[in-house]
């Protein structure tokens, strides 16, 4: 007979370890589609060649979120939405993106950005 003490030593140390499996899979899953979505990007925008470069100019997100908005704010089929309306729009989804960002950490569920 085992121990009952040695027993759930044994449990406990054998789930810390799936736990950590878990989590090091989880990244590395993350990590590898992370780089694939970018490798297809780069296809669709046919910047293979170019893409991570040195020389070339970085590719941020928020600067092309940034840009994106700007068009759309400029598109002519927006002309019916004022000034007003557009700030309660960029409020109510930096809002959105900040509870969803806070109740995901709450929950333990936010992938930590890993940089490559």
């Amino acid at each position: 007979m085992i121990n009952p003490t040695i027993k759930e030593t044994l449990v406990d140390a054998l789930s810390s370890l799936r736990y950590a499996v878990q989590e090091v899979v989880k990244k590395a899953l993350f990590v590898m589609t992370y780089i694939n979505a970018r490798k297809v990007a780069a296809k669709l925008l046919d910047k293979e060649d170019t893409w991570g470069k040195e020389g070339q100019s970085p590719f941020i997100v928020s600067e092309k979120v940034e840009e994106t908005w700007a068009k759309v704010k400029e598109d002519e089929y927006f002309d019916w939405v004022n000034e007003q309306q557009w700030e309660g729009i960029e409020t109510m989804t930096s809002t959105f993106f900040e509870t969803l960002g806070e109740l995901l950490s709450e929950q333990g569920t936010y992938e930590e950005w890993i940089p490559v």
